[in-house]
């Protein structure tokens, strides 16, 4: 019932606006993925010392293909459960991180729910950045584990998390294309 004119402009702007959100979501993931995910570890390593008292160093680094990456010393003598603590919290932190924005996403709808499950994969993406080497190889020093097995226990969580997040995504945007977006 519209003119062909209109009709076209409709379209462009209907395309243009799916760009624009498409490219805020893909920018809110590589953040999350490269840099928010990572901070959260580093900070989650931080809180640990934090709460037992301990003095630390802290230093930050930067790389495209790595993403942010940091180093948190601790400036004194932990036992084997706090250094449990201190090497596990940091993809505690990520993880349940990305839990919660996946939690908050699921009520949020359209535009909101898809971010926030391209923002908690992201999340949890961000922990297989280090996987197999330092925490996980110090964490199986202390429990005399392979760090293999410990790898694949982190990836198990990691993969549930990314389904999930993913899924979301998905169903939200099966969701629109049902609701019939073409005229």
């Amino acid at each position: 019932m519209y003119p062909d004119k209109h009709l076209k402009d409709l379209e462009s702007s209907e395309r243009r606006e799916k760009l624009l959100e498409n490219l805020v979501i893909s920018g809110a993931f590589f953040t999350c993925f490269l840099i928010i995910g990572p901070l959260i570890h580093e900070l989650g390593h931080i809180s640990v010392l934090e709460y037992t008292g301990c003095n630390y160093g802290f230093s930050l680094g930067f790389s495209f293909l790595s993403g942010l990456h940091g180093t948190v010393s601790p400036y004194c003598g932990l036992g084997n459960t706090e250094l449990l603590a201190f090497y596990l919290s940091g993809y505690a932190a990520t993880i349940t991180a990305g839990a919660l924005t996946l939690l908050a996403g699921l009520r949020a709808g359209d535009f909101r729910e898809k971010l926030a499950g391209m923002v908690s994969a992201g999340m949890f993406l961000s922990v297989t950045l280090g996987l197999g080497k330092g925490d996980l190889a110090a964490v199986s020093e202390i429990i005399e584990a392979g760090v293999s097995s410990m790898t694949a226990s982190v990836l198990l969580i990691v993969a549930v998390g990314v389904i999930l997040s993913l899924e979301m995504v998905i169903e939200n945007q099966n969701g629109n294309i049902s609701e019939g977006s073409t005229p």
